[in-house]
């Protein structure tokens, strides 16, 4: 495997590891009374993104690369305080970000076929993800 291709498998491990999402679950926001149904809805999103995240990086390690661990953003310790209405907007922006990354990622990856796949499926799951935040938003307004 080419060390652009690591790369940017990489940047898609640590986009899906260290999402808003995965930061939210374990800093866990105000969540009111839409709580048991955003709750369950991101712990689902954060377990998907992990598994993802773990068959990519196994792909990564295969093919003698190594895995990135990458950082939250220091602007997400700003959020756990805030009320989950808020965080769903945030979260619905972050992932319409991680969508667009995704499809570049894509597009990056002609050359390396089976690397594309295991991005075009995570792009796939990214992509119910934000129909699913579209949903909770119009749920709790």
């Amino acid at each position: 495997m080419s060390n652009e291709t690591n790369a940017i498998l990489n940047q898609v491990i640590v986009l899906l590891n260290r999402s808003l999402a995965a930061y939210l679950a374990d800093a866990v926001p105000w969540m009111g009374r839409a709580g048991a149904e955003v709750g369950e809805s991101l712990t689902a999103m954060v377990k998907d993104q992990q598994q993802s995240a773990d068959r990519l990086a196994e792909f990564v390690l295969d093919n003698g690369g190594d895995v990135a661990a990458g950082e939250f953003p220091m602007s997400f310790t700003a959020l756990h305080d805030l009320s989950i209405e808020f965080c769903l907007k945030k979260l619905l922006q972050t992932q319409q970000e991680a969508v667009q990354y995704l499809q570049q990622a894509v597009a990056a990856l002609e050359r390396a076929p089976l690397a594309k796949a295991l991005v075009e499926e995570t792009l796939g799951s990214a992509r119910g993800h934000l129909e699913t935040l579209n949903e909770l938003l119009a749920a709790v307004h």
